[in-house]
This record gives structure tokens, C-alpha cells and sequence, in this order.
């Protein structure tokens, strides 16, 4: 039997702490993907099952009636696409440009996400805590954007969002995207930090704009949270144009459920990544990982 503490008179109040997480709410949290969370670290690389891999926010999908599983795309890791853990527990997935071949690296997906969006029409939000180690040549098609969208028609503008620093607000079509500290294409190595990369979505005014916008159509979009080399929706146009990230987390949370607005919610998450990522004593702070030429060689 437990222990129970009354304090009379004493009544608390405050937000509510999620035990797995301080950014999860109550309710509302679909996915929170996290190789090097304290709560649940991942044991190396990619498990051979991928449903094995630790999403935080199981608990509270499954409240909502959602059951996330996850799959892998492409061909796997190879001598071009190659992947290690960090010093701090993140994946770092490095990608050697040179390589054009169609299908070419390995993506975690996720067709369940894309599901829950199209049936429950919700305010979604989407962020990533990443740290690019190799620019990719060029603006591509690809990358994160697919976290996001999926849409051919959307790739440029959040490639740009994400690292170019130009933020985009499309209210005609539902989309948002955040605009904190992000890389300039041809910078030195010395300036690939850290970056915080955060979306929203809201579904049903996308739906009623664009009801044929492929992040609605089943048929052609899946949530790709981790990806290295020409894989995914439109491969054979990111030939050769994909860098190499460490991943850190990837996090999703409905909310229409949850009551929290998009500002809300990026407001908790941007000042955990910088908790975590940019202050000494962070789980992340002072990470360390082998080049990308190095890895790849």
C-alpha cells in the first residue's frame, strides 16, 4: 500500500507535468520520437522491427483511439548512407552527395499519422530538434518537409523555411512554419548548429482550400520522421541533393485535443530544445560526431 501525504490547507496548482515528458500535455500527444530521451533510450541504431521503436506518446495516442505503428522505406543503409550514434545519444544520418541512385537510404515512416490527420481534420504541430553536419548542394525536394507535407508543392518553400531562414504562412492552405535559427545554404561547417524546425497544420481549413493537396490524398503521403539518402515521395528529385543531420527528436501533437494553441505549444517545446540542446548541462549540449566524409569514407 502506498504512502499518502495530506498537507492541510495547502492546494497545488500550475500546469501539468506529463511524467515522460515536460512539452507533452495531458492529452493530445501523438508521436514523440527521442533515441536519447532518459525515459525510454533507444539500444543503437534501428531496431530489424520498427514497431519496437520507443514512441513516448504511445499512451496518449492511444487515449485518442490512435494506434501509430511505423515501417521502413528504401533500400537501408549502405556504403553511401550511413548512420552512428552521438556522444550524447542522437542518430546522426550522413549522406554522401555523389550518390543519384533512385531509393538510395532508409526512412522511417509512419502511414498511421497521416491517417489520424485525414479522419480527425485537426490543428496539428510538428517540430524537430535537429543539427545539420553536411549542407545539402542545393534547395531539394525532400528532407524534413516530408515530416511535414509531402507535397511536391510545398517542398521549396519549407526547405527554405528550414534552411534559409525565410519563415512561410500559408492560412489558405492550413500551413505554418516557424522561423527559429536556421542555416544558410553554402555557410562553413563551423555554422552547421543546432536548429529548431517546428510546423503547423490545420487540416480541415487545408482540406476545405485544397481537398486534392497530396498531405490528403492517402494514396500518396506517409510522416517520415527519420530519413537519409534519395528516399521518399518524389525520390528520384532529391537525387544527390540531400545532407547529412543528426536527429535529436520529432514530436506531433493534435491540438484540437489537447486545447493548446500553435504558439502555446511551440512556445513549451522551443524553450525545451534550448534547455536540453543549447545550455550547458543539457542532455544535448557539447554533442559530438564523427564527420560526415569521415563516416561515409
Amino acid at each position: 500500500m502506498g504512502l499518502r501525504i495530506v498537507v492541510p490547507g495547502v492546494k497545488f496548482s500550475g500546469p501539468y507535468l506529463n511524467p515522460v515528458d515536460p512539452v507533452m500535455p495531458k492529452t493530445g500527444a501523438l508521436v514523440l520520437l527521442e533515441p536519447g530521451h532518459p525515459y525510454a533510450p533507444w539500444s543503437g541504431l534501428f531496431p530489424a522491427n520498427p514497431d519496437s521503436i520507443p514512441n513516448l506518446a504511445k499512451d496518449s495516442a492511444a487515449a485518442m483511439g490512435a494506434t501509430i505503428g511505423f515501417t521502413y522505406g528504401g533500400s537501408g543503409l549502405n556504403a553511401t548512407n550511413r548512420a552512428e550514434r552521438t556522444s550524447k545519444g542522437g542518430i546522426h544520418l550522413a549522406h554522401l552527395g555523389s550518390d543519384v541512385t533512385a531509393n538510395s537510404g532508409l526512412l522511417l515512416q509512419s502511414s498511421d499519422v497521416t491517417k489520424y490527420i485525414q479522419t480527425k481534420k485537426p490543428k496539428i504541430y510538428i517540430s524537430a530538434w535537429l543539427r545539420p553536419t553536411a549542407l545539402r548542394t542545393a534547395p531539394a525536394n525532400g528532407g524534413l518537409v516530408q515530416t511535414l507535407t509531402s507535397s511536391s508543392s510545398h517542398f521549396a518553400t519549407f526547405n527554405k523555411g528550414g534552411f534559409t531562414g525565410v519563415a512561410g504562412t500559408y492560412t489558405s492552405r492550413g500551413y505554418k512554419f516557424g522561423d527559429a535559427g536556421y542555416i544558410q545554404a553554402g555557410m562553413p561547417a563551423a555554422q552547421l548548429l543546432p536548429s529548431f524546425v517546428d510546423s503547423y497544420v490545420d487540416a480541415a481549413a487545408l482540406l476545405a482550400d485544397k481537398p486534392t493537396e497530396p498531405f490528403m490524398n492517402a494514396a500518396n503521403t506517409a510522416f517520415y520522421p527519420m530519413m537519409v539518402g534519395n528516399v521518399g515521395y518524389q525520390d528520384s528529385a532529391v537525387k544527390g541533393d540531400q545532407g547529412s543531420q543528426v536527429y535529436y527528436r520529432v514530436y506531433v501533437e493534435d491540438l484540437t485535443v489537447s486545447g493548446r494553441t500553435y504558439a502555446q505549444a511551440r512556445n513549451l517545446d522551443l524553450a525545451e530544445y534550448t534547455k536540453q540542446v543549447l545550455t550547458p548541462g543539457g542532455r544535448y549540449y557539447g554533442d559530438t560526431f564523427t564527420a560526415p566524409a569521415t563516416l561515409l569514407a
